[in-house]
């Protein structure tokens, strides 16, 4: 584990094994995702540049070139060659943000986009498909409710206190 997390952050630091993305949208969300992918060794991204109307972020736009608008999306990432996008523009109106996919996904091999979920619990969040109605599930899911989680949380709780006792009582 450790040793895999060691080579991950190597060859992140090298820039190998890293997958192309363009940014949509120059915002908060996208300032907190790039954040995370600065802290995480996990995700292999390396951000080519940003598409965004009027870019938000000026930490952003000194970091990565502006690449294009929104009108111009559709360009932008077909000229550029790049197969990955992920849309950061979670307060998109959901027509707009539809048409951006469509015209978006005919030229890449994978389009992510962050949903706007502002204030929905995340934590212990799963994704289901109703592929019929074209619509996604979000399930939240409270693993205490199951009883052997309970019971193994109890049991971590015990001993974990036991084991500090234990440091504690010489002191």
């Amino acid at each position: 584990l450790t040793m895999r997390y060691c080579v991950k952050k190597t060859f992140k630091k090298m820039g190998v094994l890293q997958i192309p993305v363009i940014i949509i949208g120059a915002g908060k969300t996208a300032e907190l995702m790039l954040r995370s992918f600065d802290n995480d060794s996990g995700f292999g991204y390396k951000v080519v540049g940003i598409i965004d109307d009027h870019p938000i972020s000026n930490d952003l736009a000194e970091r990565f070139p502006l690449l294009g608008t929104f009108t111009n999306v559709e360009n932008v990432v077909r000229e550029s060659g790049i197969q990955s996008v992920i849309i950061a523009a979670p307060g998109l109106p959901s027509e707009q943000l539809i048409a951006m996919i469509n015209k978006v996904q005919l030229y890449v091999k994978n389009v992510a986009f962050i949903p706007d979920v502002r204030g929905t619990p995340v934590g212990n969040l799963e994704l289901e498909n109703l592929f019929d109605e074209k619509i996604i599930l979000l399930k939240v899911k409270n693993n205490l409710a199951r009883r052997y989680n309970r019971i193994f949380k109890m049991l971590f709780d015990v001993s974990i206190s036991l084991m500090r006792l234990i440091c504690l009582v010489p002191l």
